[in-house]
């Protein structure tokens, strides 16, 4: 059984909710798909970053991907150099390989 304020897991001789303390003999208002959608309450959620926070991330991931660029630069150089504006595609696929992984398995780059 669960709680039909918040979604906890009851027992069913609970009077209570263990989670949020609501009798659990009294009806609530609350309709099926909103319990679908609710987060349990068990599962911690971290704040999303303010404003200098993610100006700070994406400087940081710049400077991540400037390194690797200039590694990049130094081995492959020449190379690089006779492909011509075709070359920014190499930029564009070493940052895409950077932030598509980090974002899809962890929500975040470093």
């Amino acid at each position: 059984m669960s709680c039909p304020k918040c979604g906890a897991a009851t027992a069913i001789a609970d009077p209570q909710c263990r989670q949020c303390g609501a009798d659990l003999n009294r009806p609530y208002a609350v309709s099926p798909a909103a319990l679908e959608q609710s987060t349990p309450a068990s599962v911690p959620r971290s704040p999303y970053g303010g404003f200098w926070r993610r100006v700070g991330a994406f400087a940081i991931d710049g400077f991540i991907l400037a390194l690797v660029g200039q590694g990049l630069g130094l081995v492959f150089g020449a190379s690089f150099s006779s492909l011509g504006q075709s070359g920014r595609w190499i930029g564009f696929l070493v940052a895409a390989v950077y932030v598509i992984p980090a974002h899809h398995l962890r929500g975040q780059t470093l």
